[in-house]
């Protein structure tokens, strides 16, 4: 048990969370995000994308959903602290809307049977113009514990939150007929909204500003043999707590970089790097620290067929930084995600 209480002190000093247990909504469940940095509020290439930017699900044909699993445990032996969520999508002549549920497994530490917190979300995003794009999310957060039979030894009261988002496309003064080229540049503010109460505690829930882009490239067509994509995010803690404090305005504010290679639009290769105001087994202190992943895309398509389904594979991993004395079971935390997308007007 002591050595499970240190791992959960160690959990949440890692996260540098401004309040409690708020993986679900903090924290990406993706595996494309996390290893490029968390830098993706100005990508609209995938409707996981949400998380960072309700905006970037503007302009979203057909259907899809996604399953994610991402690992917080650095003990080996442990099946708890497990960030899951899933996704779907659908484009509409309105908008796009998706639905998210992220859950996030704290195990048997905090009460009585089997500790959680989770977040519900729907997102809506349109296209106002060709260049110019909007999105909103509505959320609910809560914990729970299930001490079975489905009844919970916690009293709580949700808290009910929004992001907004936009995302603008501007032309480079790279000329198209040389290299076919789209920078991205986008603003979102996240987790505006009510406080969070659990028994006798009022939490606040940390807001974040974000803002950064995305250059994507490509060479050749049908299919694409080369394409790639640089992106950058700077993120702001907006409500820290008090001077001196864990997230005080002087430990409030990340950087994320990524870059993502793709080949005959097929198989994806991804580094990025992240900066956060604080060591903690993802890395220093405000240097950039490495993350890497990879992609695998497969459709029908690729064999000859008109069949405009996809099949999506991705996987990435954030190498541990051993400090204070720490020392882990493992040599890296791992996420995957799985999911199927039908990229064709439905209506």
């Amino acid at each position: 048990m002591i050595i499970r209480g240190c791992f959960i002190l160690m959990v949440i000093a890692v996260l540098q969370l401004n309040a409690q247990i708020m993986v679900s909504l903090i924290q990406p469940s993706d595996s494309r995000t996390m290893a490029l940095g968390n830098s993706l509020v100005a990508d609209n290439l995938s409707i996981n994308s949400i998380s960072s930017n309700p905006a970037s699900l503007a302009g979203f044909e057909g259907v899809g959903g996604f399953y994610q699993n991402r690992d917080f445990s650095t003990d080996n032996n442990s099946s708890d602290f497990k960030l899951q969520s899933g996704i779907a999508a659908i484009g509409t002549p309105i908008g796009a809307f998706a639905f998210r549920y992220a859950n996030f497994d704290w195990g048997t530490y905090f009460y009585r049977g089997n500790s959680y917190d989770h977040t519900l979300g729907i997102t809506y995003a349109t296209n106002l113009s060709e260049i110019f794009s909007i999105g909103l999310t509505t959320k609910i957060f809560d914990i729970g514990n299930n001490i079975g039979y489905g009844t919970s030894s916690i009293t709580s009261t949700p808290a009910f939150l929004a992001d907004f988002g936009i995302l603008v496309h501007v032309n480079t003064l790279i000329s198209q007929d040389i290299l076919n080229n789209r920078l991205n540049i986008a603003l979102a503010i996240q987790n505006i909204g009510s406080k969070f109460k659990s028994q006798s505690m009022i939490i606040e829930i940390p807001k974040y500003f974000r803002a950064g882009c995305a250059w994507r490239a490509e060479i050749g067509s049908n299919p694409i043999p080369f394409q790639w994509q640089f992106s950058g995010e700077y993120r702001k803690l907006l409500n820290p707590d008090e001077p001196g404090s864990y997230n005080d305005n002087a430990h409030s504010d990340f950087w994320g970089f990524g870059l993502e290679m793709q080949a005959y639009e097929i198989i994806s290769l991804r580094i990025g790097g992240e900066t956060e105001p604080r060591e903690s087994n993802f890395g220093e202190a405000k240097k950039l620290n490495l993350r890497y992943g990879a992609g695998l895309n497969v459709s029908p398509q690729q064999f000859g067929s008109d069949i405009p389904i996809y099949l999506k594979l991705d996987y990435g991993f954030l190498p541990l930084h051993e400090y204070d004395e720490m020392t882990y079971d493992k040599k890296y935390l791992g996420a995957w995600s799985i999911g199927i997308q039908y990229q064709k007007t439905l209506f």
